[in-house]
C-alpha cells in the first residue's frame, strides 16, 4: 500500500504532500520510488502480486498505475488489484479478497490452461465454462483472472440443482442438504431462488463462531458448512465422548473405509451400508476390508466407550447428525426461519444416509432424494445461467 494517494497531474501522476501523525510532512512518494518498489518487488522473485489501496472502490486509477507499472517491467508476473476482484467498501475483507485471489492466480491459470489444452487435443473444441460461487457460469479466461470466484463453485452446482428440483416440483421452501468426502453444507431456497451474499468466511476456526474465519467479500450462494462428510475421523477425547471431524481421511484411500491409516468408518459398519449397495464394490473395482474398520473401531471407540461395535458405529452417525442439525438450527435462527415449514432436498454421496435423521432432529416433514443425487454439482452445472454478478459499493 503507498504512503499517500495518487492524484493525476498533467499527463504522469505525483504525490501530494500529506501531514503524517507527528506533524511531519511526507516525503511524497513519485515515479523513481514507484519504479524502486516494483525493482524489488520482481528482485524478490515473487510470482504473483496484489495490489490493495483504501479508497480504490471509489477510485481504481492508483491501483490501476502500479499494476501498468509492474507489467512494463516483468510482463509475466501476475498481478490482482482489489478495484476488480472485490470493488466494495471495507479495506480488510477487501484486501482479503485480493490476497487470496493473488495466492491462487499462478496455479489455476496454470491448470486451466492445461485443461483447455487437453480437451483440444481430446477433439472437443467447444468452449469451456466455469461455474462460481454465485451460481452462474463464467469464461475460462474469467475464471483464470479471478479465481477466488470458484470458491465455493461445487457446493453452488448442488444448489442450483436442488432449486431446479423444487421448481419442478412446486416446493417454494427448501432446505438443501449436501454431504459428500469432506464436508456436509445446508442452505435456504425460498421462492425456487437460493440465497446469497456478498461476503462470507473460509477457514474458520470455530464452526459456528462469526469472524473466526478468513472473510472473502465475493458474490456466493450462503451456505453453513459444517466439518462432517463422509471420510471424517471418529475418536473419543478425555473425557470419554465420541467426536467427529474436523480432520478428514479424504484423499488417503479412495474407499468407504480407511484401513490405511487403521481408522473406523462408523457408515461402513452400520447395517444400512452394506457391500452390496455398493456398485463398484459387487463389480470388484474397489476392496471393502470390513474387518479391518471392524478391527479399528473396537480399538479407536468401542474398548474406550464399553460398548459394541454396532452401538459405536450408530454412536458416531449421531454425533455427525446432531452437529450438522445444531449448524442448520443456528443458520435458520440467524435468517429468521423456522425450518419446519421447509422440505428437505438430500443430495451428495452420503447424505441420503443421514437425511431421514436429520429431518427427524429439525422437525422436518417432507424429505426429497432426487435422481442423480449422487451427481447432483454436475447435474447443478448443466442448469446453471452464463452469469458474472458484480457488487460495488456506491
Amino acid at each position: 500500500m503507498l504512503p499517500a494517494p495518487l492524484v493525476p497531474r498533467s499527463d504522469r501522476f505525483v504525490l501530494d504532500e500529506r501531514i503524517g501523525p507527528d506533524g511531519a510532512v511526507l516525503k511524497p512518494l513519485g515515479d523513481a520510488e514507484l519504479d524502486a518498489l516494483c525493482d524489488r518487488i520482481i528482485a524478490e522473485g515473487f510470482e504473483s502480486v496484489a495490489v490493495g489501496m483504501i479508497h480504490s472502490y471509489l477510485n481504481d486509477i492508483h491501483e490501476r498505475w502500479v499494476r501498468d507499472a509492474l507489467l512494463r517491467k516483468a510482463p509475466d508476473l501476475s498481478v490482482s488489484i482489489s478495484a476488480e476482484v472485490s470493488p466494495q467498501m471495507r479495506g480488510y475483507q477487501r484486501f482479503n479478497t485480493v490476497c487470496a485471489n493473488a495466492f491462487v492466480k499462478p496455479l489455476m491459470a496454470s491448470y486451466l490452461n492445461r485443461l483447455v489444452g487437453r480437451l483440444k487435443e481430446a477433439g472437443t473444441h467447444c468452449p469451456v465454462f466455469m461455474i462460481h460461487s454465485g451460481g452462474g457460469i463464467i469464461s475460462v479466461e474469467s475464471a483464470i483472472e479471478f479465481p477466488v470466484r470458484l470458491l465455493e463453485s461445487g457446493p453452488a452446482g448442488g444448489v442450483i440443482f436442488a432449486a431446479d428440483v423444487a421448481t419442478f416440483y412446486g416446493i417454494e421452501q427448501v432446505v438443501p442438504y449436501d454431504m459428500s468426502g469432506t464436508t456436509a453444507k445446508i442452505c435456504l431456497i425460498e421462492g425456487q431462488v437460493p440465497k446469497t451474499s456478498k461476503t462470507f468466511e473460509v477457514a474458520r476456526t470455530w464452526r459456528f463462531k462469526k469472524r473466526s474465519g478468513m472473510p472473502i467479500s465475493i458474490p456466493v450462494i450462503e451456505m453453513v458448512e459444517i466439518g462432517a462428510g463422509g471420510s471424517s475421523i471418529a475418536s473419543v477425547d478425555n473425557m470419554r465422548q465420541i467426536r467427529v471431524g474436523p480432520h478428514s481421511a479424504f484423499g488417503t484411500w479412495s474407499g468407504l473405509l480407511c484401513p490405511r491409516r487403521r481408522q473406523a468408518d462408523g457408515d461402513g459398519c452400520r447395517p444400512a451400508a452394506g457391500p452390496a449397495r455398493f456398485p463398484n464394490l459387487r463389480r470388484g473395482k474397489m476392496k471393502l476390508d470390513t474387518d479391518a474398520s471392524a478391527a479399528a473401531l473396537t480399538r479407536k471407540l468401542s474398548e474406550r466407550l464399553g460398548v459394541d461395535d454396532i452401538t459405536a458405529a450408530f454412536g458416531i452417525g449421531e454425533m455427525v447428525d446432531e452437529n450438522m442439525s445444531n449448524a442448520a438450527r443456528m443458520h435458520a435462527v440467524e435468517n429468521g426461519k423456522e425450518l419446519g415449514d421447509f422440505t428437505m432436498i438430500a443430495f451428495g454421496g452420503a447424505a441420503p444416509l443421514h437425511a431421514s435423521r436429520l429431518c427427524e432432529k429439525l422437525a422436518i416433514d417432507t424429505l426429497l432424494i432426487p435422481p442423480g443425487a449422487g451427481v447432483e454439482s454436475a447435474i447443478g452445472f448443466l442448469r446453471a445461467p452464463f452469469g458474472f454478478e458484480s457488487v460495488r459499493s456506491a
